[in-house]
């Protein structure tokens, strides 16, 4: 069948039409292209900027570990070894103490203290050396006794001092003061219990031993 002129014109119209639309198509599908790499190099870009924001502080946290772990060491110095905190040698310790500011001990007993199990390696350090972060497994074991006593304000004052400044650290976790009970039970012997300047204390002491291995990995040695 043979076109006339007219319909050749529209055929050819038609057909640069479609590719005309094709063109178009490609060149549309290519921007939508270009604009998901584009997305995806704004991500990974700031993902690059983040890691090497990370890599920049590797220096600094080196440090910090170095000045935690001083830090560490500094405490271990100060921190009694296990031979003074037995029942014996601490009781010896702390008698001695009171002699000198003028307390006597009516009661000394160690307290149980609880260790909480934990899955990391991260042990609990004494009162000042919070967040240490340790590379190689230490353990910090504490301590603790219950002392019962009798003495007037003036030598507990300077108990406390005695503690406060001991060349190994002790601390004090509790300390109750009460009246001593007196033999009868009026009003007269009431007050004069009260006015009595002694009086009877109840002191909690604790420190810390330091082990550069868990308790289990150094009973193997």
């Amino acid at each position: 069948m043979k076109l006339t002129e007219k319909q050749q014109l529209i055929a050819i119209l038609a057909a640069a039409g479609v590719l005309v639309l094709g063109e178009f198509a490609f060149a549309w599908s290519n921007i939508s292209s270009r604009g998901e790499m584009a997305t995806e190099l704004e991500a990974l870009e700031g993902r690059d900027q983040t890691a090497q924001a990370k890599l920049a502080q590797i220096p600094h946290l080196q440090r910090r570990a170095r000045e935690l772990s001083d830090i560490v060491d500094q405490y271990t110095e100060i921190l009694p070894r296990e031979d003074e905190v037995s029942p014996d040698a601490f009781l010896d310790d702390i008698s001695s103490l009171c002699r000198e500011v003028g307390l006597d001990i009516t009661s000394a007993q160690p307290i149980e203290v609880k260790v909480e199990s934990k899955k990391t390696t991260r042990r609990r350090a004494p009162p000042g050396a919070k967040a240490v972060v340790a590379n190689a497994p230490k353990t910090f074991v504490q301590h603790k006794y219950r002392f019962e006593m009798e003495g007037g304000f003036s030598a507990l004052h300077r108990f406390v001092n005695g503690v406060e400044n001991h060349t190994r650290f002790l601390q004090i976790d509790h300390l109750s003061i009460e009246n001593i009970k007196g033999k009868g039970a009026g009003k007269q012997d009431e007050i004069e219990t009260a006015q009595n300047p002694r009086k009877a204390l109840i002191v909690e002491v604790s420190t810390y031993t330091y082990s550069a291995l868990p308790q289990g990995e150094e009973a193997k040695q």
